[in-house]
């Protein structure tokens, strides 16, 4: 059982914490939603950190603001009172992986961020984002946690690998890194389709080791999905088309979809990427998260 208060809340966040009532944990773990979150009392990582029985702070951003509306003075005004005497873990992916990082310093926790990404940051901006001004500082201009973060991330996805690279590391050098090859963006969910992402992260805050992991592989979509990636962008079509069929087999979404769709259009194979594209659409009940452009290409109707 848990007892749970909004401690902080305005236009662009809302900070929940939920205090276990059944034992005195001395641990609290925040954990942050990731780009397609809203203000929510519980979302990523909630339900897990709860039933560890473990003390819990929820931080809700407003949908696609990035976190550009919660300043860390705000952050850490918020949560302090609640934190005293505790050990401390923030805890994301992706969006949220960013915000472990940059607001972690300020409470001096164990960081733990998977593939950290943020789309309105200028060395990965998007169009989407392109409207928002980016309020957050450098993470080499904010406070510094004592403790060594853990990351974790693909490092054939280019974008969240520079990140860390030239963002987290100069100010982390001592970081825990961990690369898991063609595991995605999503490499927690690709833990979690593997079978071990909560003996992992369990592990991991309560002694503080990586236990060994083994990913699944000829039979994970998402390593196929990876793979016909990597292939696509070396120009290696004939072996990209392959990985991307065996994705579609095990498991047919708009990643592995859009991936041999557009392969097929670049080879010209235009009734092959039509009919597939019809059998996500059958599948699935819609062409969500298809590229309007493409479906414009095939002469498919959006």
């Amino acid at each position: 059982m848990h007892s749970s208060r909004i401690i902080a809340e305005d236009d662009g966040y809302m900070i929940t914490y939920h205090k276990n009532e059944e034992n005195a944990s001395d641990k609290v773990v925040l954990s942050f939603g990731g780009a397609p979150s809203k203000k929510t009392q519980m979302g990523f990582g909630s339900r897990f950190i709860l039933s560890m029985g473990y003390d819990h702070i929820f931080v809700a951003q407003e949908e696609l603001s990035q976190y550009q509306k919660l300043s860390l003075e705000e952050f850490t005004e918020s949560v302090s009172p609640v934190l005293d005497g505790k050990n401390v873990y923030t805890y994301g992916s992706s969006l949220g992986a960013y915000a472990a990082i940059y607001y972690g310093g300020s409470i001096d926790a164990h960081i733990i961020a998977s593939a950290p990404k943020n789309s309105a940051h200028s060395s990965m901006k998007t169009r989407q984002f392109q409207h928002l001004d980016f309020m957050h500082k450098e993470l080499s201009e904010v406070p510094k946690s004592s403790k060594r973060p853990l990351i974790l991330h693909d490092p054939y996805r280019k974008i969240e690998t520079d990140y860390i690279n030239n963002h987290v590391l100069p100010v982390y050098p001592d970081s825990r890194v961990m690369e898991f090859p063609f595991a995605g963006h999503e490499v927690l969910r690709t833990l979690k389709e593997s079978g071990v992402l909560k003996e992992f992260i369990a592990t991991y805050i309560e002694s503080g080791e990586c236990i060994p992991v083994q990913l699944k592989t000829e039979d994970s979509h998402i390593w196929h999905t990876e793979k016909g990636r990597f292939y696509a962008k070396n120009l290696n079509l004939e072996r990209a088309v392959t990985h991307f069929q065996k994705s579609v087999e095990l498991s047919i979404n708009k990643h592995n979809v859009s991936g041999l769709a557009r392969l097929y259009f670049d080879m010209n194979e235009l009734q092959k990427a039509r009919t597939l594209i019809n059998d996500y659409k059958n599948a699935t009940g819609s062409l969500n998260g298809i590229s309007p452009r493409l479906l414009k290409s095939l002469g498919i109707k959006s």
